[in-house]
């Protein structure tokens, strides 16, 4: 189990909360005038504004100790995992005998420290932009209901359906940006949190690994490796590179892109580097052939996607079943039930690992 599996749940919760209590609030037939509901639910925005503050307000209560103190234990597993090697190197004269760096020293409370501090303000980048997607998504749905239902075209019962399919589809967003290539991205709240939450801790624990090996004069190190890594990583992934210099090793500032949010320990990747000792160290990490690599990216990749579909329809028929709308419930669970079989399917034949914390 992750160990940040009770803080994504506070998130998932959140998302979950909203899309429901948006289709609640709007759900309610109007009878024949769609144009006093239209004014009066529109009126509530205040309310779903203010219940979304409480539902926020909750998490901050929560999270800042999950946060604090999951760092702290992940901080401390790098330490500890560099430590050992470290210290084996002294004990068989493969580095010269010098004293091992105190974690509880001001230096590493100090990258600890900026580690809580990224991730938090980034969360409350989130927050910011959950608020604001909540209100943006309450008013759309109500006027897509409210323009589908007045041309005549469609019944209350069937504009509506039709803005909470579109509702879920979207999700509540907590981060959003432009591509290098200009494309709008909208991340939900859920997957948002995930990912800045994944980046900020590896960052963390990138730094603390960095601090070490200057603190011992260590300037060699191999990163890992494993199959489906992205394209632009499998090429540097289980190799040696120095940090300083590239007189015997490719630089690893320059080569792995560390401190970029493309690099090693950048957005949402899972690689990691151990100190190494050129001529006493055993290579541990294989080099995998690249094609091989992205073959299985690419098997990874669609994973990824019926996983987005999984989600995508547990969010139709949560908003579903707040509106009542149980024929449209059943279709979206049963269309959850048909992505899982796929994925069950998917991961047996390409030999994938399955992750239900990514199908939640």
């Amino acid at each position: 189990m992750d160990m940040f599996e009770e803080l994504y749940t506070l998130y998932d919760n959140l998302q979950n909360d909203l899309l429901a209590e948006i289709a609640e609030r709007v759900a309610k037939n109007p009878g024949s005038d769609v144009d006093e509901w239209h004014a009066r639910v529109l009126a509530e925005s205040g309310m779903m504004q203010q219940s979304t503050l409480e539902k926020l307000s909750k998490i901050l209560k929560k999270a800042p100790p999950l946060i604090e103190d999951n760092f702290k234990k992940y901080g401390l597993g790098v330490f500890h995992k560099d430590e050992r090697i470290y210290r084996h190197a002294v004990q068989n004269g493969f580095m010269k005998k010098v004293p091992i760096p105190n974690y509880a020293g001001r230096v590493f409370k100090r990258i600890l420290q900026s580690g809580v501090n990224g991730c938090s303000t980034r969360l409350n980048l989130v927050h910011t932009t959950a608020l604001e997607s909540s209100q943006t998504a309450f008013r759309d749905t109500i006027n897509r209901i409210y323009v589908g239902t007045a041309l005549g075209d469609k019944s209350f019962s069937e504009a509506a359906q039709t803005a909470l399919r579109e509702l879920a589809d979207k999700g509540i967003s907590g981060v959003t940006y432009r591509t290098a290539s200009g494309r709008m991205v909208h991340q939900t709240v859920d997957v948002a949190v995930r990912n800045m939450v994944t980046t900020s801790y590896e960052q963390m624990g990138g730094d603390v690994q960095i601090q070490m090996a200057n603190d011992l004069d260590s300037n060699f190190v191999e990163t890992s490796s494993h199959m489906g890594a992205r394209p632009s990583h499998a090429v540097w992934q289980g190799q040696v590179f120095q940090l300083e210099g590239n007189d015997r090793y490719p630089n690893f500032y320059d080569v792995c892109g560390y401190g970029e949010g493309g690099g090693i320990k950048g957005y949402n990747c899972h690689h990691d580097f151990y100190p190494y000792f050129p001529g006493a160290s055993t290579r541990s990490f294989a080099h995998y052939n690249e094609q091989e690599n992205n073959k299985q990216y690419e098997a990874e990749q669609t994973q990824r996607g019926y996983e987005r579909q999984i989600r995508r329809y547990k969010r139709r028929q949560t908003t579903a079943q707040a509106a009542g709308q149980t024929d449209d419930a059943s279709r979206a669970g049963l269309k959850v039930k048909q992505y899982q079989k796929i994925q069950r399917e998917h991961v047996k034949n390409n030999n994938l690992e399955r992750d239900y914390s990514r199908e939640k």
